[in-house]
């Protein structure tokens, strides 16, 4: 293992996770840190925070190679992080990854060289989640916490390994851009797959085991629709599956965080009579674009380097859970209530 990421290991390890907090939880999130725009401040800011847990959402670094000594910089870069190091002294971190620490830009099921990528991402964060994983399978995992007497699950979700190649549009490339949109169009074959089967059957045994909450830890956003760059909805059979999924077992209790779009927004939509939000949080140094098209978004999209928090605090009245956005110096851009409980439910999925 190379000597860089043999440090970053030991500064984990140097860190005691408990999965046991008080009645009150600060969970930072965040996506997208280029390593060549690095910088020790947006940690720092982070870290003024006092998150109990840090959740990494993907593009944690940016590699886009095959060759293995670009993945072994990039991360000796985040490694190195004076910001970095200090944060994850006093915070516990959880990863995934989505495509360009993956290695490849866009990039699904047949990246030739993602095994690789796997063993650096595993080797470098290294905590007991990501050293379970079998050979074969991507790095989905979970995690249960404890807040107070409540128990909530963050799902870390894989839409890489797995996924199945885009489906492109036919738009020229001026009508792309007169209309913010991107290459991609949604898959009308439905045997094609964001997640995969494995993967599927995983995430159904884990969410069938009931919680007070589900975070759900996407690379992608979940909610948005046809913007025609990357997200769920490029593959409406597998959004409509998890909505269903989550209708039956976590209706009122799960939340998604995304990253990827380089911008900050909340998204929201209605299953069924209750409320499931997306707070996406992309940009920690990289590149920030302009909103595209979300009929969903609530409020502004926010293209300025941003990190998100979610406060989640247990009282007699139950679980509360606060959603909040912050640019790169620290000041609060937007926040949200996010609505928990137990809720009657029909047979039936109704979406708006």
């Amino acid at each position: 293992m190379p000597q860089l990421i043999k440090y970053f290991l030991v500064l984990l390890t140097m860190h005691n996770y408990s999965p046991l907090y008080a009645d009150s939880v600060q969970i930072a999130f965040g996506s997208c840190y280029d390593q060549n725009n690095s910088s020790e401040d947006i940690w720092r800011v982070i870290a003024e925070k006092k998150p109990n847990l840090l959740i990494l959402a993907g593009d944690n670094v940016y590699i886009d190679s095959e060759l293995p000594e670009k993945f072994e910089q990039s991360y000796a870069s985040l490694s190195n992080n004076g910001g970095f190091q200090a944060l994850v002294k006093q915070t516990d971190v959880i990863a995934t990854w989505d495509d360009h620490d993956y290695g490849l830009n866009d990039g699904g099921k047949h990246f030739k060289q993602k095994q690789m990528a796997k063993k650096y991402f595993v080797d470098f964060f290294g905590y007991s989640e990501l050293q379970n994983i079998e050979k074969e399978d991507g790095i989905q995992h979970s995690r249960e916490i404890s807040v107070g007497d409540k128990t909530v699950r963050i799902i870390m979700l894989d839409t890489r390994w797995y996924r199945d190649d885009l489906a492109l549009n036919k738009l020229s490339a001026k009508t792309r851009e007169r209309f913010q949109l991107g290459p991609y169009i949604p898959h009308l074959d439905e045997s094609k797959t964001l997640l995969g089967e494995t993967q599927w059957n995983w995430l159904e045994t884990i969410l069938a085991k009931p919680v007070d909450l589900n975070i759900i830890v996407s690379s992608i956003q979940f909610i948005s629709e046809y913007t025609a760059w990357e997200l769920w909805a490029n593959f409406p059979h597998e959004r409509y599956r998890m909505l269903d999924l989550l209708n039956r077992y976590s209706p009122n209790k799960a939340v998604f965080i995304s990253g990827d779009v380089h911008r900050a927004e909340t998204s929201a939509m209605t299953v069924n009579g209750w409320e499931l939000y997306d707070t996406t949080s992309s940009g920690l140094t990289s590149s920030v674009y302009p909103g595209k098209p979300n009929v969903h978004r609530i409020g502004e999209a926010h293209s300025v380097h941003n990190f998100g928090m979610f406060y989640l605090d247990n009282n007699a009245q139950g679980l509360k859970l606060k959603s909040v956005i912050y640019n790169a110096q620290g000041i609060e851009l937007s926040s949200h209530i996010i609505p928990i409980g137990n809720i009657q439910i029909e047979n039936s999925i109704l979406l708006n």
